[in-house]
């Protein structure tokens, strides 16, 4: 699945959903229960999972009752403020210092220390999106695991390339961004005053370009935040060459942009009509019935890794989605467990088997665990090539990642059509983005 990013609440919002919601009846939700008097162990949940994993996990223990509620983050807030109604429940990385702020998460760091499932040896960097120091995000108390991710590739249409005559990227050894830059140029095809064929779509389009900025400064050395992640700047001369990249991939005219906008609402369906020769997007959109990878395009996709930017090869999860216990949970000891059952067991082997998501454990990258399609060998060959690399990127947490986009995109757009120099683009984006990590700070 795409992993969705819901917006940051602020303490603000949380306490203004309080005021509004508590009391609020959470609503019917699905019950699985052993046979007994109705007074064993209720462990409530918040997981968005097929019942017969629930009913799998209750054999296990068959005194525990399960109700399940389906995801709603409006009965969730209710429920955290509370402090009743749930022990299970998935969130995403931005609302851990929220959370972890209002004393409702757990701190799993005990569990995971003596767990022989899930020891922290045994965790993949993707984990440490959830840890929260105060301050910094990946340092610190572990406040959920992650219960599904995945990381971008860049994708490229076999077929395009064989009528042209070019090799094909390289599934082992990245680009660089001048490489991607020229070969999307020559994969452009024109006919008349209409492109026919677009040579590239760098992650503009597909949610991917926050992600790809801080990625691609850490791979030169460098941040886009201050060390407190309380200040941003795209005025460094790193930032600033990585923005001008892409202003000049969109003057060239080489892929949908503000300067040759496509009549698709969507890029992924010009991949799928074969109009688009390379675009970066995100695993967590393949699966074996997926829009993207339909059965007449399966054999035509190829995968190569990301092209770097720096000196320093390394890739991150750009979402994600975790997996927490409520702090104040009568039942953590058996919540953990489910945990461990939901990230390690049955529900993430088949998760992995059919899509693009990736396990959060490192014992789940053996190959018999595998998907088999031709296909997903394909795809986890080259995914698996790229977690010696995997790392936690640098986001801010004081600010939610869909307002950085738009903040992005607006400002590159205006510098694109030629309405506003870079380096004024570039001190007002700065200007803008640390206001809004100041609002987001002081709102803790």
């Amino acid at each position: 699945m795409e992993i969705s990013s819901p917006s940051t609440l602020s303490r603000r919002h949380f306490l203004a959903y309080s005021a509004r919601l508590l009391g609020t009846a959470l609503g019917a939700g699905s019950l699985f229960s052993a046979c007994g008097s109705g007074t064993e162990p209720l462990l409530t949940i918040m997981v968005n999972m097929p019942s017969h994993y629930l009913t799998e996990f209750q054999k296990r223990y068959p005194s525990l009752r399960i109700l399940q509620q389906p995801e709603n983050r409006t009965k969730l807030i209710t429920s955290l403020m509370g402090r009743v109604g749930i022990d299970v429940f998935e969130y995403v990385d931005e609302d851990v210092p929220v959370f972890a702020h209002e004393g409702v998460l757990a701190d799993l760091s005990s569990y995971s220390a003596k767990d022989p499932i899930l020891p922290p040896s045994n965790l993949l960097p993707v984990n440490d999106a959830y840890r929260w120091n105060g301050t910094v995000l990946g340092q610190g108390p572990r406040y959920a695991l992650a219960s599904s991710w995945s990381y971008p590739l860049l994708w490229f249409n076999k077929t395009l390339f064989d009528q042209q005559g070019i090799a094909y990227p390289s599934e082992t050894v990245p680009m660089s961004y001048d490489e991607l830059l020229a070969l999307g140029k020559r994969l452009t095809v024109h006919e008349g005053n209409e492109i026919r064929v677009y040579g590239l779509e760098p992650g503009w389009n597909t949610g991917m370009l926050y992600g790809l900025l801080v990625q691609n400064l850490a791979q030169a050395g460098t941040s886009l935040f201050s060390s407190d992640q309380t200040r941003a700047d795209f005025t460094t001369p790193q930032a600033k060459e990585l923005l001008q990249w892409y202003v000049t991939w969109a003057q060239a005219g080489i892929g949908p942009s503000p300067v040759t906008p496509a009549n698709v609402t969507n890029v992924q369906i010009l991949y799928r009509q074969g109009k688009l020769a390379m675009m970066i997007a995100d695993t967590s959109v393949v699966g074996i019935s997926s829009p993207l990878v339909p059965s007449p395009l399966s054999s035509q996709t190829g995968f190569a890794p990301l092209p770097q930017w720096g000196a320093r090869r390394l890739t991150g999860c750009f979402a994600s989605q975790g997996i927490g216990l409520a702090a104040f949970s009568q039942h953590k000891d058996v919540a953990w467990k489910f945990l461990e059952y939901y990230t390690a067991g049955p529900p993430a082997q088949d998760r992995i088997a059919a899509t693009g998501l990736l396990p959060v454990v490192r014992s789940l990258l053996h190959p018999v665990q595998q998907p088999t399609a031709a296909q997903h060998q394909l795809l986890w060959r080259i995914l698996e090539q790229q977690l010696p690399y995997n790392t936690a990127l640098p986001f801010s947490p004081y600010i939610h990642r869909g307002d950085m986009i738009a903040a992005i995109e607006q400002s590159l757009t205006a510098v694109m059509q030629g309405q506003m120099p870079l380096d004024e683009m570039a001190r007002q984006l700065t200007e803008t983005v640390n206001q809004r990590l100041k609002e987001g700070k002081q709102a803790l």
